[in-house]
């Protein structure tokens, strides 16, 4: 799991214990064993989603590279990408203060929208 981190030093305990539980789960190997014969298009669904979408990506990411999901992001009216530095896969943990901030600056934001969106569609 080290390599999914921008600093392995900070890898918690507590992620490791919670990551080999669920891929030591029998389901957990059935699922990834049948996943690698299925072609997803994931990129080509995301352009397609009816809801406010947040990139929060990272310069170390070594499963996606961030310019892969830029592109997507500019694929996607109304969509917001966020940047950050010294961090891998997983900044949650990493850059969990930046990360916890910009998410509930994203849920603030769009809270109003869907909430008059929804009061629109009840009452117009």
């Amino acid at each position: 799991m080290e390599w999914l981190f921008h600093d392995p030093k900070i890898l918690p305990d507590e992620l490791v214990d919670i990551r080999l539980k669920i891929y030591s789960n029998p389901a957990m190997q059935e699922v990834l064993h049948t996943r690698d014969r299925k072609v997803y298009n994931l990129i080509e669904k995301i352009p397609k989603l009816q809801a406010p979408i947040l990139f929060f990506w990272t310069t170390h990411n070594p499963t996606c590279p961030w310019p892969v999901a830029d592109k997507v992001h500019q694929s996607v009216p109304g969509s917001r990408f966020v940047l950050v530095d010294k961090s891998g896969h997983w900044p949650q943990y990493e850059r969990a203060e930046e990360f916890n901030r910009t998410l509930l600056e994203f849920l603030d934001d769009r809270q109003d929208e869907i909430l008059i969106d929804t009061y629109r569609r009840r009452y117009w």
